[in-house]
């Protein structure tokens, strides 16, 4: 996984190469039709999608400002049968931003930061992939933090869901305290730590690729010391390592039914393992 650098939200992009409409606009009467090949249209894809998120929070005046970071995965780490780089945008907002203390129910005050994220969404192309992710700091029990962890990516998701992100391809998952940002020490620390993340891209195995290699954010931020400490602290505390994936059911979709008897859904859990760095992704086919 390649991190390319973090961005301030309203200095993503300086705009959109003129050629990247072409992949998601119907030309004009007359315009010119640039045919771009896989490499340049997941390129495009990306790009747009991005510009629309600065271009629609921008608008529904979304603050605090959230953190993008861009990170490219390259195709040796993907199928065999896929030969192409793929960015994944990551999305980091504050604990505050959708909760209060120890609460998994979102705020009022989330609502147009959720509609921001919806509005994005339901103008992406219909394969985008989507998950949302919660951290905790280290305060309270493994347990506890793992599981307010899944409660709170899992409450964001739904929201986004209500408020219309009808993209059928978004998971949410808990990491708990297993991934710091940050040593858990000093106000400032523990609430980086707290956060939620949305992660997108094009594929499902760029996400699942990032989430298995994302221990390198671990314990980036502050000094060399402290980062030096984060990172020690972190590894005798022996962290879980396998985790859950769950996916975000549509809203209106139900089982389908046999006479009399209900059929479950196929199985569409992905399943991350950081210290053995794989995953397991469901085969979308069926």
């Amino acid at each position: 996984m390649k991190r390319r650098r973090a961005l301030g939200f309203w200095a993503l992009l300086p705009g959109l190469a003129a050629g990247s409409f072409a992949a998601v606009h119907p030309p004009a009467i007359g315009q010119r039709i640039i045919m771009m090949g896989p490499k340049e249209s997941i390129a495009a894809t990306h790009q747009t999608r991005v510009a629309r998120l600065r271009r629609i929070a921008r608008e529904l005046g979304i603050s605090p400002e959230p953190r993008f970071y861009e990170y490219v995965v390259p195709a040796s780490k993907m199928p065999t049968d896929y030969r192409y780089d793929v960015p994944v945008l990551r999305i980091v907002f504050p604990e505050r931003t959708f909760f209060t203390t120890a609460s998994a129910v979102t705020v009022r005050e989330a609502q147009p930061l959720v509609a921001a994220m919806a509005k994005a969404l339901e103008g992406d192309v219909p394969d985008v992939v989507v998950f949302v992710a919660g951290h905790t700091d280290s305060r309270g029990t493994d347990p506890y933090n793992q599981d307010l962890s899944i409660r709170r990516a899992r409450a964001v998701a739904e929201a986004l869901r209500a408020a219309g992100a009808d993209n059928p391809r978004m998971w949410s998952i808990g990491f708990g305290e297993t991934l710091p940002v940050a040593e858990n020490v000093g106000d400032y620390n523990l609430s980086l730590n707290r956060r939620v993340e949305f992660l997108l891209s094009s594929r499902l195995e760029s996400v699942a690729v990032w989430m298995r290699d994302q221990a390198a954010i671990t314990c980036t931020e502050g000094t060399v010391d402290a980062r030096g400490r984060c990172v020690r602290t972190v590894n005798s505390l022996r962290p879980r390592s396998s985790f859950t994936a769950d996916p975000v059911i549509r809203r209106n979709v139900r089982p389908t039914m046999r006479p009399g008897i209900p059929v479950r859904p196929p199985d569409r859990r992905i399943i991350i393992t950081l210290r053995e760095r794989r995953y397991i992704v469901p085969n979308m086919e069926h």
